[in-house]
Formats: structure tokens, C-alpha cells, sequence
């Protein structure tokens, strides 16, 4: 693993070695840190300086997101700033720039802001800590009070940002987190009264506020200001055009020779997940426009100069890290790291920055980003990832996160993050559907209809041009009835040999192959009665009477067998039994049972390969009764 930082800050000022610059191609927001703390000594693994100049460490889906993420993009607005033009960074901080021998020592980075130290009592090994109230603002307030940051020398910061928009607050956090302060959230118009009562026990000299006054705006900075004596030496906006702007004016803050993590800024897991080795490894979070390496960022790279890049979640074109690399002027190692989705992300980040021993991992819901923004300062003070998760439970691709954690913070009220989001693991949802008269039951040998008895409406085959006698269900009939006709027209004739029997027929047949063949031998091709798709008179056995095949496994062979297979799809029906999944549907190869389950199904199936209809409505196999 990567080698965190060493209070570099706390021993000496003069010794504090160039910190980790961030670039985060994120959209909006920052999501709570998962606390895979990383040890004392480093553990191997990770980049060194002797990586490859351009890596990819996780082969990058289309996405590191899931389709989740298209109900966020809406709360994305197009600007956060208040048209400052450009993105150079404004040094308006105190101290005399052409003396430093005058300078505070306790004022760090180029932005010259006072140098905090966490002075909170951490949590025992081994229990479940939460972190969080009544909204995300009163979130940010816990974790202010128990970091308990403290001023170095005389002099203090406080880092606002809102907790309606992503990008500027999480860009901030790692600057925060950066000069051992925490970050807190606010609403545009008013200050929650938990985070009115943290500042004015703080209050700070220096205060930093991102984005422009549709974000946090003038009558919240008044009133910060009042509630920090009326008086404070520094009031400073990080404000560009646009989110990426402001992202690269708080960049600008951060040292020369920094490392760089780049995710896309039009959606937040991304970004909220690099906000924890941001903060561990004094890294800047850089917003870029999609899985690109935008103008803006480009130039901050330029002026930052990092030996290290960090791409993090999504798919990048060899050409971006290609660009990122020349960007830095340094040659600087870029990597990509990222997973099948966000949650998946955020583990392969936490195991390459933290490590794979057992350590606290902060927790943090993957649907939203306020608590994982505000907990990037408790994921500093721990030393811990941040690793997303749902709700309710934690998904497969988490569950290697969860395992090594030997503490679980959680970030928000358990609304947002209930305990068991960090214990449970996620059960895909069933789609049973027992109503007998539903097209999409599920009857099978763990299912019997109910009643057993279950007579459905029924229409007569002949009435849709399909002889025999036989009937189904009206709109299964006439999809049979389309299906006949369509496979007639292609020069293959097939015919409905047997389609709904009742209760006493089907008992009837089972009793014959009982006493002809044994109970077990009879159960591998023949349904007790009231467990048998017959009776929902959604099923039909399939006959190819021009080539002498009736209810035999050579019905596969035949033309209307292959066309079956080939097209039965596009009017509802599926081969019910296929070849080699006895083990699951408890029956053995019948290529000629077809059952209707309507368009949609059938056509989902096919697209996604699946092959018996229990795989589809995640069903125990159901191998016998």
C-alpha cells in the first residue's frame, strides 16, 4: 500500500515534505470515508517510484458507476461559482510574500492557511461508531466536535462549503483535511443551529468558503463572520465559473510536487471516493468533465507539477492518461483505478491507498454525498478508506471491505446508513410470482399451483388456426397461434400436441408413467398433479408430425425443434426444460415443452442468456419436492 502521511505538519513546519494533490473528474459531491485505516508501517502494494509511467490497475468498466447515478444528474447545476473568470488562484492570504522570514510558520501551503492537529480521543478497536444527526449539516457538526481540531499556533480555520452541491465541497475537504481541519456543510440561506453553535466555539481567524453566493451565500458568510468574533484576518471564496474552476482554484493551494487524483465531475461517487486517500496522503481533488482530461484540470496540472496521478473509477483512453502525464511536466506516473460500480470503486481504492490488514473502515451510503464529504476528516484522524455502501445492506462488491474491518464507522443518521448496511450482505430481490392465473408463475417442484385444483380461462387452439383440439390460456393462445402461423410461412410445420390438462388428467398421466416407469424414474419427465405448467394453461408440448417426432428428445433435432429454439422467443415462449439444467428445473431435456411467459421475458432471457426461468426469477433450484 501507499505510505500515509506522518503529521509531517505537527513535528516541524521545515520538515513537512510535499503533500498528495487530488484530481477528482467528479460532478458533485463527496461521500463519507470507509475507514480501512492503514497501519503503523506501510504494507506493500500500491505505487512506488519505480511504477510504470502510465499503469492501469483495474481494467475500467464503461463506468465506475451504476446506472444509479442518472437519478443524481439532475441535482447537478450547471454552475456552482459566481462568474470569477479563470481559474489561477488569488493570494490574498496574510503574510508578507517577499519576506518570508516573516511569515508565520504555522501558516502552510501556498495559500498560507493556519496549520490545525486533531486533538480528539479515538474510538476502541473493534466497536461500531456512527457519526451523524438529525440532517448532513448537523453530520458535519459531529464530526467537527469529535476530530477536535486545534489551532498549531494562534490562529484557526474554518472550511464552509454547501451541502446541496457536491464538487465544491469536496474539492474543499481534501484542502481541509490537508491543514488537519474538518469541513462543514450549510444550507444556501441559513446556518443549521448545531453548526452555528461548533463555529462559535471555534471561533476561527481564517475562514474559507467554496463556491459563490448561489451556493453559500452572502447572509450565511455574515453571519460565520459575526459568530467568529466579527473580526476574522482572512474571508476567502474559492469561486470559479464553474465547478471545475473552483476545483482548481483550491488545487492551487496545494504545494508543488503533489500527487493527483482524477475523477469526473458530472457524477459524485467517483469524487467522494478519492476523498479519503486525498485527505491521508495531502492530495489536492481535481474535478475534470467526464472521463476526460479537461482544459482546466490540464492547467492545474501544469502548475501543480504532481509525480504521481491518480485516475480514479471510470474508463479512461490511453490518450487521457497520455495527456495527464504531459500535463504534469514531471513525466509523473499516472494509474487508473476503478471497479465493475461505485461500490466496487471504492474497495479497489481503499485496498491499493490503505491496504488488505484488518483496520476501521468508515462507511458511507452510495446514493448520496454530504456524510462522506464532511467524513473526509474522519477518515484522516482514523487513518481509513472510505468505502460506499447501501442503506439496508452492503453489496457483494463491498464484502471484501467488510471483512477486514475490525471498526465500522458509519457516516449519517441510520435512516441514511442503518447498522446493517456494514454487516448485511444484499440478497438480490426474488421475482416469484405464485398467482396461478399471472403468465409469469413460477410452478415447478418447490411451487405447486394455488390451489392445486386451479382451473384457468381457457380458448380454444382452433380458433387462432392451430388444429388438435387443444387449449390455453386466450393470451397464450394467441401467441401460439402467431408462432405457428410465423414458422408455417418459413416452410416449418409444427403442431400443438398437448397444451392444458386439468387436475384429474394430470393426475392420471403421472399414475400411467408411475406404474410404468417408478416414482423416480416418472418424476424426471412427468409433474404430480398440481405441480405440472399444464395446468396454468400457459405450456404446450411441441409435435413435428411431417418428421415423425412426438415428446422425444430428437424433436431438437428436427426443423421445427431448431426453429423453436431459434424464434419462440419473439412471441412469448421459452423452451422450459433445456439441455443439461435438470439439476435446477427437476426435469430432463424436453425440447419440444414450451412455455409462454410473454414478450418481454422471453426476449429478456435471450438477450441476457439466461436459461431456465428459476435463474430468472432468482429461484432456489428445484430439483425435486
Amino acid at each position: 500500500m501507499l505510505h500515509p502521511k506522518t503529521n509531517r505538519f505537527k513535528i516541524s513546519v521545515v520538515a513537512w515534505t510535499p503533500g498528495l494533490v487530488v484530481l477528482a473528474l467528479v460532478s458533485s459531491l463527496t461521500f463519507a470515508n470507509v475507514s480501512f485505516a492503514a497501519d503503523e508501517v506501510g504494507q506493500s502494494g500500491g505505487s512506488s517510484s519505480t511504477d510504470s509511467p502510465t499503469e492501469r490497475v483495474a481494467e475500467p468498466p464503461s463506468k465506475s458507476v451504476d446506472n444509479e447515478d442518472e437519478e443524481f444528474q439532475d441535482r447537478i447545476p450547471e454552475q456552482e461559482g459566481t462568474g470569477v473568470e479563470g481559474s489561477v488562484l488569488e493570494t490574498s492570504q496574510s503574510g508578507d510574500d517577499d519576506d518570508p522570514t516573516e511569515r508565520d510558520p504555522n501558516l502552510v501551503t501556498k495559500c498560507q492557511i493556519p496549520l490545525g492537529t486533531y486533538g480528539g480521543t479515538k474510538a476502541i478497536s473493534g466497536v461500531e461508531v456512527r457519526f451523524g444527526g438529525k440532517n448532513r449539516y448537523q453530520t458535519s457538526a459531529a464530526i467537527l466536535a469529535h476530530v477536535k481540531s486545534k489551532p498549531v499556533g494562534e490562529k484557526s480555520a474554518l472550511f464552509v462549503a454547501s451541502g446541496r452541491s457536491f464538487a465544491d465541497a469536496l474539492s474543499l475537504s481534501a484542502l481541509a483535511a490537508h491543514t488537519n481541519w474538518p469541513i462543514v456543510l450549510t444550507a444556501v440561506k441559513s446556518l443549521d443551529p448545531k453548526v452555528r453553535e461548533a463555529i462559535s466555539k471555534q471561533k476561527p481567524t481564517h475562514i474559507y468558503i467554496a463556491g459563490g453566493p448561489n451556493a453559500v451565500s452572502k447572509a450565511v458568510e455574515n453571519e460565520i463572520v459575526a459568530l467568529a468574533g466579527g473580526a476574522p484576518e482572512v474571508v476567502k471564496r474559492f469561486a470559479g465559473a464553474d465547478r471545475y474552476q473552483t476545483s482548481a482554484q483550491i488545487a492551487q493551494c496545494f504545494e508543488e510536487g503533489t500527487r493527483a487524483f482524477i475523477a469526473t465531475g458530472r457524477q459524485f461517487p467517483d469524487a467522494v471516493i478519492s476523498a479519503a486517500p486525498a485527505a491521508q496522503f495531502d492530495g489536492a481533488v481535481l474535478l475534470t468533465d467526464g472521463f476526460r482530461l479537461s482544459p482546466t484540470p490540464k492547467k492545474v496540472l501544469g502548475i501543480l507539477k504532481p509525480t504521481k496521478i491518480y485516475m480514479i473509477g471510470g474508463k479512461w483512453a490511453n490518450a487521457e492518461l497520455d495527456a495527464a502525464k504531459k500535463a504534469s511536466t514531471t513525466g509523473a506516473t499516472v494509474k487508473v483505478y476503478a471497479g465493475k460500480d461505485r461500490y466496487a470503486t471504492s474497495v479497489a481504492v481503499a485496498k491499493a491507498f490503505f491496504g488488505t490488514g484488518k483496520k476501521p473502515v468508515v462507511f458511507s451510503v452510495g446514493t448520496d454525498f454530504p456524510d462522506a464529504i464532511a467524513g473526509a476528516a474522519i477518515a484522516d484522524f482514523y487513518s481509513a478508506p472510505i468505502v460506499l455502501t447501501k442503506s439496508k445492506c452492503y453489496p457483494a462488491s463491498a464484502a471484501e471491505a467488510v471483512g477486514i474491518a475490525n471498526m465500522r464507522i458509519l457516516l449519517g443518521g441510520k435512516t441514511a446508513l442503518s447498522s446493517i448496511g456494514a454487516t448485511k450482505k444484499c440478497v438480490p430481490p426474488v421475482l416469484i410470482i405464485r398467482d396461478p392465473a399471472n403468465i409469469k408463475v413460477l410452478v415447478n417442484k418447490k411451487n405447486p399451483l394455488k390451489p392445486k385444483t386451479f382451473v384457468p380461462k381457457l380458448m380454444a387452439l382452433s380458433s387462432v388456426g392451430v388444429g388438435g383440439g387443444e387449449y390455453m390460456q386466450p393470451e397464450a393462445a394467441k401467441a401460439m397461434g402467431n408462432m405457428v402461423a410465423a414458422a408455417r410461412k418459413s416452410g416449418v410445420h409444427m403442431e400443438v400436441w398437448s397444451g392444458y390438462r386439468s387436475y384429474a388428467t394430470q393426475a392420471s398421466l403421472f399414475d400411467n408413467y408411475v406404474r410404468r416407469s417408478g416414482v423416480a424414474r416418472a418424476e424426471t419427465y412427468s409433474a404430480r398433479p398440481g405441480y405440472s405448467e399444464h395446468q396454468t394453461g400457459l405450456a404446450a408440448d411441441m409435435a413435428a408430425p411431417n418428421e415423425g417426432l412426438y415428446l422425444s428428445a430428437g424433436f431438437g433435432a428436427t426443423n421445427a425443434g431448431r426453429w423453436v429454439k431459434a424464434n419462440a422467443w419473439r412471441y412469448g415462449f421459452i423452451v422450459r426444460y433445456p439441455e443439461g439444467y435438470t439439476h435446477i428445473t427437476g426435469y430432463i431435456y424436453e425440447p419440444w415443452h414450451v412455455r409462454y411467459v410473454g414478450t418481454a421475458v422471453a426476449k429478456n432471457m435471450r438477450d441476457k442468456g439466461i436459461k431456465t426461468y428459476e435463474q430468472y426469477v432468482k429461484a432456489p433450484a428445484a430439483p425435486g419436492y
